[in-house]
């Protein structure tokens, strides 16, 4: 797992460009034929939607989202990849008209790398500072517009001393190698147990392993009668039904590796602070940022299968 991110050192930017337009080109032409994405009225655009996605990955993984620094990039060394290169406004209006294929690209990969015949998931959540608190009354990034429906974009991060943030959460799940797999927003102030049901609710015959904010006995059971599925969070000291000593031991251990995950999506991807001034745009960003991250472990493997040594 930290290891999936090398590859933005050890090869040429150019050819890691390359290799991800061939990707994910070939994926828009298996979803959408060779026009790409097909449009209602007018023209194709010059830019295609695979070039579009391409800058977008290459963006959030090399220059944490900004969008400014990577376009300028790419228009001073690699103007001869993308002769088509749209301005900065033009290509972020482009990224948010194109969430749906964004996710469409995340979820063949995703199936792709084989998390349909995994039988285990990690389930967390992430915090996404949307703008400093004291300002959260003035932030437009929030789709709220009533104080007390705005209210519930306002969280606390337990884990960092209780510090407060205005913005969602991204609730999601990963396989035991840390490949995203379900994924949504949810207020900041909602509890982790409220979404978890949506969050789950493909699954079946699979056990997740959560921490210790996912007990809730109503909730567990539930999930085990309707579709067998084992939520299996860490207990709390205090209570009574205790897992059996190797079972909290492999909890522990997966909620470690689900911890690596969560680092490496704000670490390298900068998914807690996406740069977005509008709601479209915060979750088309997610979107990339989730998709640049699974696309991590398939660039990880195709580029040291054709450059390695």
């Amino acid at each position: 797992m930290p290891h999936i991110t090398d590859f933005i050192t050890k090869y040429s930017w150019e050819d890691i460009l390359i290799t991800l337009f061939v990707i994910v080109d070939d994926i828009c032409q298996l979803l959408y034929g060779a026009s790409n994405h097909p449009r209602a009225r007018g023209p194709q655009p010059a830019m295609t939607d695979s070039e579009v996605i391409t800058i977008a990955i290459f963006t959030d993984t090399f220059f944490r989202g900004n969008e400014e620094l990577a376009l300028t990039h790419i228009a001073n060394y690699h103007r001869d990849l993308f002769p088509r290169l749209l301005t900065r406004s033009r290509f972020n209006r482009r990224r948010r008209a194109l969430v749906r294929e964004i996710e469409s690209v995340r979820r063949w990969i995703t199936t792709d790398l084989g998390v349909e015949n995994d039988p285990y998931r990690r389930i967390d959540s992430l915090a996404i500072e949307l703008c400093e608190y004291v300002r959260g009354s003035r932030c437009r990034s929030i789709p709220a517009e009533e104080p007390e429906e705005r209210d519930k974009w306002f969280g606390v991060i337990p884990s960092k001393r209780k510090r407060k943030f205005v913005g969602p959460r991204l609730h999601f799940t990963t396989t035991l190698e840390g490949v995203v797999d379900m994924w949504l927003l949810a207020p900041g102030a909602v509890h982790d147990i409220v979404p978890t049901p949506e969050l789950l609710a493909t699954y079946r015959d699979v056990l997740v392993a959560g921490d210790k904010a996912y007990n809730d006995a109503d909730l567990e059971e539930g999930l085990r009668r309707e579709r067998n599925v084992a939520l299996c969070p860490l207990r709390r000291k205090s209570q009574r039904a205790q897992w059996s000593e190797a079972l909290a031991y492999a909890l522990q251990k997966a909620r470690r590796l689900i911890e690596t995950a969560g680092s490496v999506l704000t670490g390298v991807f900068g998914i807690d602070r996406p740069r977005a001034r509008s709601w479209s745009g915060v979750v088309a960003r997610i979107a990339t940022k989730l998709l640049a991250y699974n696309m991590a472990f398939v660039l990880t493997y195709v580029l040291e299968f054709v450059f390695g040594n």
